[in-house]
C-alpha cells in the first residue's frame, strides 16, 4: 500500500517515523517525494545556486536515511526537514564567509493570507496575473530572511510555529518579518492594488 503524505495526515506521522526508524525504504522514499521540492526551493532561497541548494536537501535526507535508527521528530516531520536544511545552509555559507544582512521593523501583526489574492472576471484575471507577477519581482528584492519568511508563508503555507522552527528563530520574530514583508510589498504594489479595486468596485 503506497505511503500517505505526512502533510496530508498529520496522525499518521508517529506511524511514518516508525516505518523509517524500522528500515522501511518505501516510508523513505515516500518522505523524499513529499518534501524535495518545497525542501529544494527553500534551499535556493537562501543559497541562490541550484546545484548547492540541491546537494544540501540530499545530504538533509542521506542524512536521516543514515542515523534512520535512531531518528526523532520532536515537532512535525516537515518542520524538521526544512530546519535541518536550513541549518545545512547556513553552514555552508558560513565555510564561504557569507553574512546575511537584514535591517528588521516591529510592525502591528496582521492576517496575511489574502494579502495579495487576485480578484476574479476578466479584466480582474488580467490585473491579478500582472499583480502576481508584480509581486514576485518585488519578493525578490526583499531582505533574504524577511523573503524567506515570508515565501514559507504564501507558498509553503508553514505556520509560525513551523517557520520559527525552520529558520531558527521565535515566532514573533517571524511575525516581525512577516509584517515588513506585508507592509514593503504593499508599498511597491500600490498602483496594481488600486487597479485591482477600482475594477473591483465598477
Amino acid at each position: 500500500m503506497p505511503s500517505t503524505p505526512a502533510q496530508d495526515c498529520p496522525d499518521r506521522e508517529p506511524n511514518l517515523v516508525a516505518r523509517i526508524r524500522a528500515g522501511d525504504e518505501i516510508a523513505f522514499e515516500a518522505l523524499f517525494r513529499e518534501h524535495y521540492p518545497a525542501l529544494r526551493r527553500f534551499a535556493i532561497s537562501i543559497l541562490h545556486r541550484r546545484d548547492e541548494a540541491e546537494d544540501v536537501v540530499q545530504a538533509v535526507f542521506l542524512g536521516v536515511w543514515a542515523g534512520h535508527e535512531t531518528w526523532e521528530v520532536r515537532a512535525t516531520v516537515k518542520a524538521y526537514l526544512f530546519a535541518a536544511v536550513h541549518h545545512r545552509a547556513l553552514q555552508l555559507l558560513r565555510q564561504e564567509r557569507v553574512r546575511d544582512r537584514h535591517a528588521t521593523a516591529v510592525v502591528t501583526e496582521r492576517s496575511e493570507s489574502d494579502a495579495f489574492a487576485p480578484a476574479s472576471g476578466p479584466d480582474e484575471h488580467l490585473v491579478g496575473q500582472e499583480l502576481e507577477q508584480a509581486l514576485r519581482d518585488a519578493v525578490h528584492h526583499l531582505a533574504p530572511r524577511t523573503r524567506q519568511a515570508f515565501e514559507l508563508r504564501r507558498y509553503e503555507r508553514l505556520s509560525y510555529a513551523e517557520i520559527a522552527t525552520a529558520m531558527g528563530i521565535s515566532e514573533k520574530t517571524v511575525g516581525v518579518h512577516i509584517g515588513r514583508a506585508l507592509m514593503l510589498l504593499r508599498q511597491a504594489l500600490a498602483a496594481y492594488l488600486a487597479l485591482q479595486a477600482f475594477l473591483v468596485s465598477k
